[in-house]
């Protein structure tokens, strides 16, 4: 029977003997050069140059290939043996030229072809597939007044295919999305505002309410607190003809609640916001909120402060943690808004109430007659 020793050796090896040396483990590979921030290395550059030039290959392939299906309209007797255009074939071809054009970064191109598929969407009342490819367009045109342009006709063909709330919300995508934010932003104000029209005529679609709600926040961001007032009622007015305003709670607590400070905002329209927040109370469960809490609290701030009363009730609402169940839009605009003045006359105090009448001598009263002393004799009237 053999031995562990030489079951051990027959599996793994026998154990060096004497004067043999172990044989030396293998050099390890050479570690690789970490990669420097420079960019993307030559053959990197090379590969991108090579695949944008095959991607435009195929796109001018798909061009040419629409182009053959919309040949330009002849009069005369040549009109009679013409091509006719095919808009239903074309449009796909312009579709896919559009997006081999943009995947190779040459933007002009895809706009161009963009703009041919919606044509020839239209030209066959596929208004929803028009839609779409105005609003790449307009996420590729390089003009800020263009890619406006070019999202109010996405909004239109939307409309025309009777689909309003699309509408609003690709108005307010190109507004708050493919615009740029800063500046006066005249044209994403506009967007906006044509979404709250398109809104208002899905007011009775259950995802109605975004859009007043985007509208509402947008123009809190920007500081136009006039124009989010307008907004407000409309995010009510959106729940309540979708039959949300409990279901969709902490919403229209955040509305009513962002009233009350877009009115403080507003040339600190104290009178305005405290009537605002007592309408809110008027809803089930906004007083029990975290949200009125927040309103109530920066209200208070605002109101003459009782005699005695040295605290800093401003900034203790801006500390708050009610403050933080506010839309962010709403809680930043509540911190830039003007500190209170401290200033301001506290509430004349009460009036003392009048000393306590005097006690009257008890003999000044004079005494009740007793029973027995008056008669019994009835007067005699006959």
């Amino acid at each position: 029977m053999a031995s562990y020793a030489d079951n051990r050796s027959a599996l793994f090896g026998g154990a060096p003997k004497d004067g043999d040396t172990p044989k030396a483990k293998p050099a390890a590979a050479k570690a690789r050069a970490p990669l420097t921030l420079g960019g993307p290395s030559a053959a990197t550059r090379e590969r991108k140059k090579r695949q944008d030039a095959e991607l435009r290959t195929k796109g001018d392939a798909f061009f040419r290939a629409a182009e053959e299906l919309m040949p330009p309209k002849k009069t005369g007797f040549a009109a009679l043996m013409a091509k006719r255009p095919n808009p239903l074939m074309a449009a796909p071809e312009y579709a896919r030229a559009a997006a081999a054009y943009a995947a190779a970064d040459a933007r002009p191109l895809a706009l161009a072809a963009y703009e041919k598929a919606a044509a020839c969407s239209v030209a066959t009342e596929a208004h929803h597939t028009a839609a779409l490819m105005l609003e790449k367009a307009s996420r590729l045109a390089g003009d800020e007044r263009a890619a406006a342009d070019l999202g109010r006709k996405s909004a239109r063909c939307w409309s025309d295919a009777g689909e309003a709330l699309k509408a609003a919300e690709a108005a307010m995508r190109c507004a708050t999305e493919t615009l740029r934010q800063d500046g006066a932003a005249t044209d994403a104000i506009a967007l906006v505002e044509l979404s709250l029209d398109y809104a208002e005529v899905a007011k009775t679609s259950a995802f109605a309410h975004e859009v007043p709600k985007s509208a509402m926040l947008f123009f809190a961001r920007r500081g136009l607190s006039d124009r989010a007032l307008e907004a407000g009622p409309l995010l009510i007015a959106a729940l309540r003809d979708a039959n949300l305003l409990e279901e969709a709670a902490p919403t229209r607590n955040r509305c009513l609640a962002a009233m009350v400070v877009l009115h403080l905002s507003d040339r600190a329209n104290v009178e305005a916001a405290d009537a605002a927040f007592m309408d809110a109370l008027g809803y089930d469960g906004f007083a029990m909120s975290s949200q009125a809490e927040a309103a109530e609290n920066l209200l208070a701030a605002f109101k003459p402060r009782p005699p005695g009363d040295e605290g800093d009730a401003f900034a203790d609402a801006l500390a708050g943690p009610a403050l933080q169940s506010l839309d962010v839009e709403i809680a930043s605009l509540a911190k830039r808004l003007p500190r209170p003045d401290p200033a301001v006359a506290a509430p004349a105090a009460p009036l003392a109430a009048p000393p306590p009448v005097a006690a009257v001598a008890a003999a000044d009263i004079p005494d009740l007659p007793d029973d027995d002393d008056c008669g019994d004799d009835l007067p005699d009237f006959s």
